[in-house]
Order: C-alpha cells, then sequence, then structure tokens
C-alpha cells in the first residue's frame, strides 16, 4: 500500500473506537465550549456557510447543525463518515456528509464562507495541497479556522520526550489507561503511518502561520486554547503538546478603476 492508502487503512481500523472517544466530548458537554469557540470566529455578519474538513465521526457537523447552521462535512474516510452519519441521525440532525479527499474536493470555488478543521493536516500526506484547495473553496472574506496540536514535538526534543513519559505515568496513576481507538495489536497497522508524514518533522503552529502567508492569507494569527476546550485529564496528557487555533482570512482584492 502506499501512504494515502496506509493512512486510510488505519482510520478504517479505528473508525469505531474513534467515534466514541470523540462522542464523549457530546456527552460531556464540551459541544458548547467548542461550537462558541468556532462561531466567535464567524466572518460574516450572518450565517456562515462552514465545510467541516475531515470531519471524522462527525462532532462538529453535529453540534453546529444543531444550533441551526449550515454545514458540510467531508472526509476521505468512508468508514468515518459511515460514523458521522449515525451520530449526526442519532441526534437528529442530517448535516451533509461526503467522502471527499482534503486536497482535492470537487467543490466549486468560493462555496464556503468558513472552513474549520481540527486534528487533520498532520493526518495529511499532501498538507500544502490541501490548503491551496481550501483557499480555492473560500468565498472573498471567508476565514480558515485551524485546531490542532504539535503532536510530535516529544519526537524532536529529548527533554519534551522525557517529560512526555512522566506525564503518561501520572496519567496512568490517576486516571488508568489512555483511551486508544484501537487494539493494542493493531497498533502498527492503525498509526504505523505516521512517522512517514511530513508535518510530524515541522514546529508548529510555526509552520501553519508561515505556510499561509505564504500562501496569500492575510490577518494569519494562532493562540493556545487549551486551557478553555480541554478537561484536567487531556491538560495533564497533552501538556508538551497544547492545542493551537490558526486562523486565516482570504480578502477581497478591491477592482482597479
Amino acid at each position: 500500500m502506499n501512504l494515502d492508502e496506509r493512512v486510510k487503512e488505519g482510520w478504517r481500523i479505528s473508525a469505531e473506537g474513534y467515534s466514541g472517544i470523540v462522542m464523549n466530548e457530546y456527552v460531556q458537554g464540551e459541544d458548547k465550549v467548542w461550537s462558541d469557540l468556532i462561531l466567535a470566529q464567524n466572518p460574516c455578519a450572518g450565517k456562515p456557510d462552514i465545510l467541516d474538513v475531515g470531519c471524522g465521526p462527525g462532532f462538529f457537523p453535529l453540534i453546529l447543525s444543531q444550533r441551526g447552521y449550515s454545514v458540510t462535512g467531508i472526509d476521505a474516510s468512508p468508514d468515518m463518515i459511515a460514523q458521522a452519519r449515525k451520530n449526526t441521525a442519532l441526534h437528529g440532525v442530517l448535516p451533509r456528509l461526503e467522502v471527499m479527499n482534503s486536497h482535492e474536493t470537487g467543490f466549486p470555488d468560493g462555496s464556503f464562507d468558513m472552513i474549520i478543521s481540527r486534528n487533520v493536516l498532520w493526518t495529511l500526506t499532501k498538507p500544502l495541497a490541501a490548503l491551496e484547495e481550501w483557499r480555492r473553496l473560500m468565498k472573498n472574506d471567508g476565514r480558515l479556522v485551524i485546531f490542532d496540536a504539535d503532536w510530535f514535538a516529544g519526537s524532536r526534543c529529548p527533554l519534551l520526550k522525557k517529560l512526555e513519559a512522566e506525564d503518561l505515568e501520572t496519567y496512568k496513576a490517576r486516571y488508568g489507561d489512555q483511551p486508544l481507538s484501537y487494539k493494542k495489536d493493531e497498533e502498527d497497522k492503525a498509526r504505523g503511518w505516521r512517522a512517514d508524514m511530513p508535518l510530524p518533522k515541522e514546529i508548529r503552529p510555526i509552520w501553519d502561520s508561515n505556510a499561509l502567508r505564504f500562501m496569500g492569507f492575510t490577518n494569519v494569527r494562532s493562540e493556545y486554547i487549551s486551557d478553555r476546550v480541554y478537561n484536567e485529564r487531556k491538560k495533564l496528557l497533552n501538556r508538551i503538546k497544547p492545542m493551537f487555533m490558526v486562523c486565516a482570512d482570504k480578502k477581497s482584492i478591491p477592482e482597479m478603476l
């Protein structure tokens, strides 16, 4: 299998387990925190048309649809889209959910006011191509909002790797084993492709901000948001890799007289 096929197979293996982990956020009442954070970035005077790229089991399409917003979710994994359709239908909403590659969607130019993604860019074999595609899909004066973390900081720094191991031991002592979306004996197939991806080698969100500016996005800014979106368990487990938010705009170019 090539790298893209290995990634898709990994998400097939872990789709149901990942859905359980993500939807636990809904059960724990984290939907309001996330929806408020997303909608605070709305670039429109009214309700935006939103695209969730790499929607996984449908958490963002669910919580935004429940609040009356038009949202489309796409994911390259058919198994994830199946989970997303099940989860959204279970809670009484039916957003548009499609199997599509993040870097080649098929939507017309300028289809969306707002594009969001969470924990997606690091999973892509062609992250720059994906960002180019997302820019194409945005309307003028639209906004891109990326939620992610530097998940592989420990692999580049021995000190951070040591701290990560210590935090994991503390987590186990307090809460037990961390939740996984796959069985231990399936770890290589489920996530063995991680070491071959391009972004684990990059420092983030520095990489994201630089890439977006290079592509012509404006008003690029980033901030760490772990204190807003993580409970104490997640803060401990992710202390060396806090969640960040990067926002960037696609500004219209005034016509020359």
